[in-house]
């Protein structure tokens, strides 16, 4: 069976060393998109359970592994704080659920 990453990448013309930078954009909160840019400067660690969960994601073969990926990007410990818990700069696991059963429903 493939991958979600595969899958992805075939469907949306996408080379693997692109996929977790297009999954970031594509899922990240669109209010907190334009500060993309400025906190990738800041702090590159900022995004490690963003990253995680993207590969995490990328690397599944079913729903199951989509929904043990998310439970365990909200139990990460670098998913914290007031940035990423009320404004939400951070990735929405909704878009992430909504574009795997997308690309499983059309695979």
């Amino acid at each position: 069976m493939k991958t979600f990453r595969e899958i992805y990448c075939e469907k949306n013309g996408c080379t693997d060393s692109r996929f977790e930078h297009e999954l970031l954009w594509r899922c990240f909160y669109p209010h907190a998109r334009p500060l993309l840019p400025f906190m990738k400067v800041m702090s590159k660690q900022y995004f490690t359970a963003d990253l995680e969960l993207i590969n995490d994601v990328g690397y599944s073969t079913g729903r199951q592994g989509v929904k043990d990926a998310i439970d365990s990007y909200f139990h990460h410990p670098a998913n914290v704080g007031f940035l990423r818990r009320r404004l939400r700069v951070r990735i929405s696991t909704n878009a992430i659920r909504h574009l795997a059963r997308q690309m499983w429903d059309s695979y």
